[in-house]
């Protein structure tokens, strides 16, 4: 009771007004309302282009492929091609009439003006166009030109078949331009008589020029714009000596491109064989290194090839004992018992990198006579029978022969590693050393694409002479 009796007393006044509750609730309502249909139009736009893409795809498999021979021909099946003239065929009605109608007459107007000369003689020409939703790929497999090729035979098979053009003398004087519209693939198939002023060049250049529009799909225009281009060319007639000179530069560019990556390929394959064998080589001596110094902490260490230039000495038949250099020449012992190529040591004291009175291995004193220094090269071998000798004597002619490996490798024995190969401290194998094995070139090698009606004459039995085609 005292509560309604508090409400009671309230005045008119205190009270809430209706449109305080409804305003702020309709303005929410709105917003959320305008916020929903923003949404629901992005998705339906969104939504609609998604289909559209994915109609566009399933079109090449839901409309019906065009075999060649089922294809309609213009003057039996006038009404099929959507046309009155045999100069078009379009039985998927890829054109509209207006369109259709335009191309024709403009094909009429270029068959009255121009004409092929053979032998003197004015054989007039005939151009067709014909075009398709697609065609049957099925016949040519899943490769990834098949839409090119089958779009060539298709072309020229309805160009033989139909007979486009005059069989004159010189050969036919016709034209068939087809598209295959989801196939993305046209071609141009032409008579054998106008391949002299509608050259694969000209082709070529008339079919890169058309493809823009065919991307955008205004075939109408590409059409048109491809007749236009067949009229100035007959207009032309066959290339002019600059033209020709272009047509060559722009074949020739390719080539020189073409034969530089296959020289430099070659270039390559060579410089890795040469340097494949370079270290293969080293490899080779250093092993030997690796063994020769075993045998000299033995006392067992036979010198057996020149430490100047590394080749193995020759030994003559029926001896095992080696008496000749790889030269041929006898060879040439010093006294301290270093021996040695007889023409490495004429060159090494001739060209001056070497003294001629000193060892190039041990900087021994080798100034004698001859008759001395055989004395000399005796007692030096009676001496060498002690095995520390021998081994301080390999020690010296190893480090030499590293040093002549870098100088004859540089790429794969440099100083830091002569160094620390010479030193007497180090112990593992040359051959297996990391500073060594990560020059190996293959190593590093390794990480190292319902019309108006208009004349036109009956084909005239021509068939074509060949022709060029492309994707777009």
């Amino acid at each position: 009771t005292q509560f309604a009796n508090k409400n009671s007393n309230k005045t008119a006044q205190d009270q809430p007004k209706l449109y305080d509750y409804t305003l702020p609730s309709i303005m929410r309502a709105l917003q959320i309302f305008i916020l929903l249909l923003h949404t629901s139009c992005i998705l339906i736009i969104h939504g609609a282009s998604a289909v559209s893409d994915e109609e566009q795809n399933s079109d090449h498999y839901r409309r019906p492929a065009w075999r060649k021979e089922d294809y309609p021909n213009p003057e039996i099946s006038p009404s099929i091609c959507r046309t009155s003239s045999n100069r078009i065929c379009d039985p998927d009605g890829i054109l509209i009439d207006v369109e259709r109608n335009q191309l024709v007459e403009k094909i009429v107007s270029v068959e009255e003006k121009y004409n092929v000369h053979c032998d003197n003689e004015k054989v007039p020409i005939q151009v067709t166009v014909a075009m398709a939703n697609r065609v049957d790929l099925i016949p040519y497999g899943p490769y990834e030109d098949r839409e090119e090729k089958a779009v060539k035979d298709f072309t020229v098979y309805l160009h033989n078949r139909w007979g486009v053009g005059v069989d004159s003398k010189c050969g036919g004087t016709g034209i068939v331009f087809f598209l295959s519209i989801l196939d993305r693939s046209l071609y141009v198939s032409r008579g054998k008589s106008l391949e002299d002023i509608l050259t694969d060049k000209r082709l070529d250049r008339m079919i890169e020029g058309i493809k823009t529009e065919l991307r955008k799909k205004d075939y109408a225009k590409a059409i048109n714009t491809f007749v236009d281009e067949v009229k100035n060319y007959l207009s032309s007639g066959p290339p002019t000596k600059e033209e020709k000179a272009q047509d060559m530069l722009e074949t020739l560019i390719p080539l020189f491109f073409f034969s530089a990556i296959i020289a430099a390929a070659i270039f390559k394959a060579r410089r890795e064989q040469r340097e494949a064998r370079n270290y293969a080589q080293v490899v080779s001596q250093l092993s030997q290194l690796d063994r020769n110094h075993a045998e000299a902490l033995q006392g067992r260490y036979q010198c057996a090839s020149c430490p100047i230039c590394l080749e193995s000495f020759q030994a003559e038949e029926g001896e095992e004992r080696v008496t000749h250099g790889s030269d041929g020449q006898p060879l040439k012992l010093l006294r301290c018992g270093h021996v040695f190529d007889e023409t490495c040591w004429s060159e090494w004291v001739t060209s001056g990198s070497g003294n001629v009175r000193r060892c190039p291995i041990c900087q021994q004193d080798i100034g004698t006579n001859s008759n001395e220094e055989s004395s000399l090269v005796e007692n030096h071998t009676e001496r060498l029978d002690d095995q520390d000798r021998v081994f301080r004597q390999f020690n010296r002619e190893r480090n030499f022969r590293l040093v002549r490996l870098g100088v004859q490798f540089p790429q794969y024995v440099g100083q830091t590693q002569i160094q620390r190969w010479a030193s007497s401290t180090y112990e593992g194998e040359l051959v297996r050393d990391p500073s060594f094995t990560r020059n190996n070139p293959r190593f590093r090698y390794n990480q190292n694409s319902g019309g108006r009606t208009f004349g036109s004459s009956a084909f005239g039995g021509g068939s074509s002479g060949g022709g060029r085609g492309s994707r777009w």
